[in-house]
């Protein structure tokens, strides 16, 4: 999950966010002007109401627990679950900058440049329990896939290319069926990652502590020691302190939906290996495990041995179907036309519509294009 260099010096930009997380004597405290979305618009829109442009309109990155829009470039996101308490935000390489009234949308172009990442996730907060085993981070899909022998090659390809820079890495094409899902006695198709590992940035405060300011460029010494998960190089995880988290990728474009920069692989479209369905984000640990790194790896990540704390789903309606973010924007319908049925007026606004429209007529092009 890596695959990022800096390509001059004189690109770094020194970017911060409104809004960040203040520190106190007893630790993390939430600004008064960040709180959750309240009521989050189907489509993201600047500061003079105008839809925003290159792609983000049409990206869904949903919160299941409360089925909340994150709206990606824009302010960070308020989290406050069973697991975890404090912020997040999503950042997206787009083409074109943004307008001078999207502030925030300007400041994220501005921190891509001068690296070649396509998106970067930013966490900051203390977590409310303590894992019991190692902690995962797995991005996989609810249904098994059907692909071909070149399909399956490709894809083991790239989970070779993965396994080379992860340590902790484990990966499933699926093996549900009508026996087994009784009892959750199988693997969704995913591949996940031991997350102290997988983390390009992990940054620990102890109470009291300045903390760094989420959505500028964040220092860790040694994180190159603790990514290759050399002894003594991660504490392990407790609720005392204060964790600012960073993950990025060079090989993931979730605005386009595609998989690139792969050596001797060329881009392609998720949706050719995937179908329609959006992609999950899941935060877990296992049930009881030996310590042994073959066990940590090779060891089935069954649904029933599960113990999820945080749930996410990334979608794109020009190329997803379905799942938490067709609930989303099914529920954002159903609520604007209860809005025009108290104000005598029924015709739905034109950004619900447009994204309605998509999602009746979505079809998987690249599947009819072949590989």
């Amino acid at each position: 999950m890596t695959g990022d260099n800096k390509i001059s010096e004189k690109s770094r930009i020194d970017n911060t966010f409104p809004d960040p997380i203040s520190e106190g004597p007893n630790g993390i405290e939430s600004s008064g002007g960040d709180k959750s979305i309240q009521n989050p618009s189907v489509t993201p829109t600047t500061t003079s109401g105008r839809s925003s442009k290159n792609g983000l309109e049409e990206l869904f990155f949903t919160y299941v627990t409360n089925l909340e829009r994150v709206s990606p470039n824009g302010r960070a996101f308020s989290v406050d679950d069973n697991f975890f308490q404090g912020k997040f935000l999503p950042m997206f390489r787009v083409l074109d900058e943004p307008p001078e009234d999207d502030v925030e949308g300007r400041r994220t172009y501005r921190y891509f440049q001068g690296k070649k990442r396509m998106f970067e996730f930013q966490f900051q907060g203390r977590l409310k329990q303590r894992p019991e085993g190692k902690l995962w981070l797995s991005v996989e899909i609810d249904r098994p896939i059907k692909i071909g022998v070149f399909q399956r090659a490709i894809l083991k390809a790239c989970c070779s290319f993965i396994r080379r820079t992860n340590k902790y890495f484990h990966y499933s094409f699926g093996d549900e069926t009508e026996e087994n899902s009784r009892n959750g006695s199988y693997e969704k198709p995913h591949v996940a990652f031991g997350l102290e590992c997988a983390l390009e940035r992990l940054i620990i405060s102890e109470p009291g502590d300045l903390l760094p300011v989420v959505g500028g460029k964040l220092h860790e010494p040694g994180a190159k020691r603790r990514r290759r998960g050399a002894p003594g190089s991660f504490p392990g995880w407790n609720t005392e302190v204060t964790y600012t988290m960073a993950i990025w990728s060079a090989y993931v474009d979730f605005v386009t939906w595609r998989i690139l920069n792969l050596p001797g692989i060329r881009p392609f479209v998720m949706s050719k290996m995937f179908g329609t369905q959006p992609m999950n984000v899941v935060y877990y640990s296992l049930g009881s495990s030996s310590d042994a790194d073959s066990d940590l790896i090779e060891r089935p990540h069954l649904r029933k041995d599960l113990n999820i704390f945080s749930h996410y789903e990334i979608g794109n309606v020009r190329h997803t179907e379905g799942g938490n973010t067709q609930r989303y924007i099914d529920l954002q319908e159903v609520e604007q036309a209860a809005a025009g049925i108290r104000k005598g007026a029924f015709p739905m606004s034109p950004e619900v519509d447009a994204v309605s429209h998509r999602k009746q007529n979505l079809i998987s092009i690249p599947f009819l294009c072949g590989w």
